[in-house]
């Protein structure tokens, strides 16, 4: 019989779906996890962690205009992410789990972090960057809201 799939079946599968979707929007966002070859300029790391630093404190510069003390600062915060996500990436004692849930926490972390280093003006422009707002509304694909 080709029924109704039972509803414990249909919420399992819904958070099965959202735990993938989640795990993977913060291996795609999180910052990549450093090697001992990575830095030793040998391969199998991503990028060395003081070049992704950097690139990291150079893009917030132009488009929040850091000064120097606020650069200096987000450069101490985002180092020492990078060393935490490195030792949770590489710990083997936790499981899936607990690690997405405390890469999780480190991540809002170093963001409230960041934020306490911005003035009002900075922090507003620091959320529009981590949440860009969404382009395909309603009334733009409907061509209401558009100059005809």
């Amino acid at each position: 019989m080709m029924g109704v799939p039972h509803a414990g079946y249909l919420k399992w599968r819904l958070s099965t779906a959202l735990a993938s979707a989640t795990i993977l929007g913060i291996c795609v966002c999180a910052p990549p996890a450093i090697s001992a070859a990575g830095q030793s300029g040998r391969g199998g790391g991503y990028r060395h962690k003081t070049d992704t630093v950097e690139m990291e404190v150079s893009r917030l510069t132009q488009r929040l205009d850091l000064s120097a003390r606020q650069q200096a600062a987000v450069k101490t915060i985002l180092e020492s992410e990078h060393q935490e996500y490195g030792h949770l990436v590489r710990n083997p004692s936790l499981t899936a789990v607990d690690r997405f849930n405390r890469l999780r926490a480190l991540r809002e972390s170093t963001v409230s972090q960041i934020k306490g280093v911005l003035d009002k003006e900075q922090q507003s422009k620091y959320d529009q960057l981590r949440h860009p707002p969404q382009s395909d509304s309603p009334t733009q694909s409907k061509g209401e809201g558009k100059d005809q």
